[in-house]
């Protein structure tokens, strides 16, 4: 089965149905019906058609051969797995390949000063504002894209994340600087609706285009640490653990559905080569 054809296959269609139905964000959609159009690319045959042995040995070509991450590698699975449990109606696939296991990698956190020169690096207002945003607010980058004008509380001092990941609303901190860099953003800029409105009309600003000025704004600051964007995400969380900001207000800030999401950040503030007192000493 060619990938244009699955673009208007039944199949194709049932699967979306299946998981607007249970209210699945476009993301996740775009990437599952993605999925299952390689797997049908890869053995020239409609999904439903292809046995579960040829499934596994799909997921394996993956690994072994596409050398995907683990994330590419355990998206596919899961695409595949809501294509044969709910749509085609198997109970049991059989899907019996072991994943990699995720590498637990420490994020590379920037120090307050560095975080601080980066966010300032940026030369054109929009971006300024859309980096102080990032880190001021905590955001993720599809959530500080889609901020409208109104999600902004200058009076008291929040930020209203609409339908963030796991399509929950929240609120969240804005600091006192970033509020400053908004409103000369505004002044300058008159945006209407979207607080940074995109280049195409009615749309908000491309995630991408952040990316971009974030990678920017790294370079002139002369940061060399890896990460991206997410980074002023971590950077929120950490400088707000070192300053005593409470673990549960932290996790509602960040919008983390688990409180073990939030805590890994205590393995970032916590330096194993600092001296720690032991109560025996006390003894």
């Amino acid at each position: 089965m060619h990938r244009k054809s699955t673009r208007t296959s039944p199949l194709r269609q049932a699967m979306i149905e299946q998981m607007r139905i249970r209210n699945f964000s476009e993301h996740t959609l775009s990437c599952y019906c993605r999925v299952v159009e390689h797997l049908a690319t890869h053995y020239h045959r409609c999904p439903s058609k292809i046995s579960t042995e040829e499934v596994n040995d799909y997921l394996l070509h993956l690994i072994r051969d596409k050398k995907l991450s683990y994330s590419s590698v355990n998206q596919a699975l899961c695409g595949i797995r809501f294509l044969y449990t709910t749509v085609l109606k198997i109970d049991e696939p059989g899907f019996q390949v072991p994943l990699r296991k995720r590498e637990q990698r420490l994020p590379d956190i920037l120090t307050r000063s560095e975080t601080l020169r980066l966010i300032t690096a940026h030369p054109k207002l929009i971006y300024r504002g859309a980096l102080y945003v990032l880190y001021g607010c905590g955001l993720r980058l599809s959530e500080a894209a889609s901020l409208k004008i109104t999600d902004i509380n200058g009076e008291q001092m929040r930020v209203r994340v609409e339908q963030g990941k796991g399509k929950k609303d929240r609120y969240t901190v804005l600091p006192k600087a970033t509020l400053e860099v908004l409103r000369d953003y505004y002044r300058a800029y008159h945006p209407q609706g979207w607080l940074f409105p995109g280049h195409k009309e009615g749309c908000h600003i491309s995630p991408t285009s952040i990316q971009h000025a974030y990678h920017y704004a790294r370079k002139r600051a002369g940061i060399h640490k890896r990460g991206g964007v997410h980074t002023l995400r971590h950077c929120f969380a950490t400088h707000h653990l070192q300053m005593g900001t409470d673990l549960v207000m932290l996790q509602r800030m960040l919008g983390h559905t688990h409180l073990k999401t939030t805590a890994r950040y205590l393995h970032v503030v916590v330096d194993p080569t600092q001296k720690i007192r032991n109560p025996l000493d006390d003894v």
